[in-house]
């Protein structure tokens, strides 16, 4: 700018030019509409996988929920999803029972012969399927022409696959099954794919858990039930074989209340456990006297207070004496009571039992 054109400020002082022009650089143009296009794009794709993989576990989710005792219909679940979301082959679910390897589900296999045969199996470093439960961690194999560890090439060659992700499922730590997709191109699943398909196998390991949890507390249940039956039954058994026992004993003591001599029955602590009516008419017992459980020494010390004995200096003597008497097995007592004599003998029964018999009508010393 020369002087003679040059500005003036406010003040009235002239501005000096620096000579800078204004210089547009080459490729700073806005961004042609196409380029928008593309991102925009871009995202809505994104938006579309995530609201599809949202969709497919929210699937996996509700089956679960309503096949708590069933886990095939995850796994069947699983096995479709896997193989959309990851633009797969086929896809395989598998379980492991801590010993051998076995096909649970798949999807678009084709002709599955040759998988068959290929399960049960223990697992080796062989396969995709294999290495995942050996290291309880995703094995991922991009080509397997690749990888000269690969043993299935055979089958992969009549199947059409190249590339292989397997993911395992674990509870604990501890593998129980995989999940497996195949692609018919060599080239590694993305980082989308590999999560996904680890959200499916922990899903996979739930509806497992779930199952056994199931049946688990089915079995408890129904053990519990049977014990109850049993219980139930049992009471109503011993209620039957009491009124039973009842009814016998109420047969037995008719029977032995009519007959002519007197019976009584002692435990191995020679406590009375029965004695029929004769017997209580011979001794002239009491029910508060002759009660169940009463000592063979009760009932001698009551004679022997009562005087049936006549006088006598030393009670428990002549207690011991006729206790020893009556405990004799097929002694023979007898005793003055009147005008007969009374004869009881006593008989023991087993180790546990002694049965005396009184045969004279007054009596006056028990067995």
């Amino acid at each position: 700018m020369s002087r003679k054109g040059a500005k003036r400020d406010a003040g009235g002082r002239k501005l000096r030019s620096t000579g800078t022009k204004v210089v547009t650089r080459v490729g700073q143009r806005p961004k042609p509409h196409v380029d928008l296009e593309q991102q925009l794009e871009k995202y809505r794709r994104k938006l579309t996988e995530a609201l599809e993989q949202q969709t497919a576990t929210s699937e996996v989710l509700r089956v679960i929920s309503s096949s708590p005792a069933e886990v095939q219909p995850v796994f069947d679940t699983i096995a479709v999803n896997a193989l959309r979301l990851c633009g797969a082959t086929f896809s395989l679910v598998i379980r492991f029972d801590g010993d051998v390897m076995e096909l649970a589900s798949f999807h678009k296999l084709g002709d599955p012969t040759g998988f068959r045969h290929a399960f049960p199996r223990r697992p080796g470093r062989g396969g995709a399927n294999d290495r995942a439960i050996l290291t309880r961690a995703i094995a991922h194999i991009p080509d397997i022409w690749e990888d000269p560890d690969y043993v299935y090439r055979g089958l992969a060659q009549a199947t059409g696959y190249r590339s292989i992700l397997s993911v395992p499922m674990l509870r604990k730590g501890e593998p129980i099954g995989v999940v497996t997709v195949a692609g018919a191109s060599p080239g590694a699943f993305s980082d989308r794919q590999v999560d996904l398909l680890r959200t499916f196998a922990d899903q996979a390991a739930i509806a497992i858990e779930n199952v056994r949890l199931f049946e688990e507390e089915a079995t408890a249940r129904a053990a519990a039930e049977a014990a109850r039956d049993a219980a139930e039954r049992a009471r109503t058994e011993t209620a039957a074989a009491r009124d039973d026992v009842e009814r016998t004993r109420e047969v037995l003591q008719t029977v032995l209340d009519n007959m002519s001599d007197g019976i009584v029955l002692f435990d191995k602590d020679v406590r009375l456990r029965f004695a029929n009516r004769k017997l209580m008419e011979f001794y002239q017992y009491t029910p508060e006297v002759a009660h169940q459980g009463a000592s063979i020494y009760d009932l001698l010390r009551f004679q022997v207070e009562r005087g049936d004995f006549g006088r006598v200096d030393d009670v428990e003597r002549v207690v011991q004496k006729r206790a020893a008497l009556a405990l004799k097995p097929g002694a023979i007592a007898t005793s003055a009571g009147g005008a007969q004599q009374a004869a009881d003998i006593s008989n023991p029964i087993s180790s546990h039992w002694m049965m005396a018999v009184c045969s004279q009508s007054t009596a006056t010393s028990p067995p």
